[in-house]
């Protein structure tokens, strides 16, 4: 009972963690198209209007996708190493 409720417990981090890596992958290329489709513009009044916001929500999600892929990584490989034994 224990060896099934570990490999429940492994399975379900690994799926918490791929999903994350898909959804920051998502976002991020997401926040890049978003900025280049709404672009920027001056005002009458002479302001530049830019959504600048996407791009630091952009890099914050690779940041997320590149640290949830090596976690991804590295539980595959644990699993790997696991299954050898």
């Amino acid at each position: 009972m224990n060896n099934i409720a570990k490999k429940w417990k492994q399975d379900r981090l690994l799926s918490f963690f791929t999903g994350t890596f898909l959804f920051s992958i998502i976002a991020s290329v997401g926040c890049l198209v978003a900025y280049n489709i709404i672009g920027s513009y001056v005002t009458a009044e002479g302001f530049l209007v830019e959504p600048f916001a996407l791009i630091p929500l952009s890099y914050l999600f690779g940041l997320a996708a590149l640290l949830s892929g090596l976690v991804v990584g590295i539980l595959a490989i644990k699993r790997r190493m696991q299954n050898v034994k």
